[in-house]
């Protein structure tokens, strides 16, 4: 199986400078667990449901002021689209990452 064929393909890319409530609400109406963060196709983060919870809301944030580029991971993990699943499985597990953009181009 090729991660194509798991993958999501309504990829949302939100400006580092939007704020973490409207963040949450494009997860909400695009029914996504995670949004990657960056401008101009260029991704500089990715943020997670669960980066919004623990990240922001535990921590006493305030989420119509604070920046989403605050609680978002730099540290992006990303795979071909076909790319053989179990191999995508084994790096996706070792960075324990919640989320994970896909390129198009080869990957094996």
């Amino acid at each position: 199986m090729k991660v194509r064929e798991i993958m999501s393909r309504r990829p949302a890319l939100l400006d580092p400078s939007t704020t973490i409530a409207e963040a949450a609400r494009t997860m909400r109406d695009g029914d996504l667990g995670c949004l990657l963060i960056g401008r101009n196709e260029q991704v500089f983060g990715i943020v997670t449901d669960r980066d919004i919870v623990v990240r922001a809301l535990a921590n006493g944030t305030n989420p119509t002021r604070d920046r989403v580029c605050n609680v978002m991971s730099s540290e992006v993990l990303s795979c071909f689209e076909d790319q053989p699943v179990e191999n995508w499985r084994r790096s996706w597990r070792s960075m324990a990452s919640a989320g994970c953009p896909c390129s198009t181009a080869g990957g094996g």
